[in-house]
């Protein structure tokens, strides 16, 4: 903020505040866009997988593994978050 005169400083923070704010939305997004494609493809086989090798039938296994990779993404994460202490 030093490079700008002192009367110009308040506009030059909201600038870059607003730049800053706007890089971590787009980052957000793009991050979330890659892991969705990139467990898209793998998460299905994966997770029917694991549920019949835990015992659940195969009917229920195969529902619950063609659910959207996202809602799979964002409840492991409220998991996570949920359960730290």
């Amino acid at each position: 903020m030093n490079s700008l005169p002192a009367r110009e400083r308040g506009a030059g923070s909201g600038i870059r505040a607003t730049f800053m704010n706007t890089g971590m939305v787009l980052s957000m997004g793009v991050f979330f866009t890659l892991m969705i494609v990139g467990i898209s493809g793998k998460l299905p086989a994966a997770l029917f997988g694991g549920l019949t090798a835990q015992g659940l039938p195969a009917a229920t296994a195969t529902q619950i593994s063609h659910l959207p990779a996202v809602s799979s993404l964002f409840a492991a994460l409220l998991v996570t978050t949920r359960s730290a202490p």
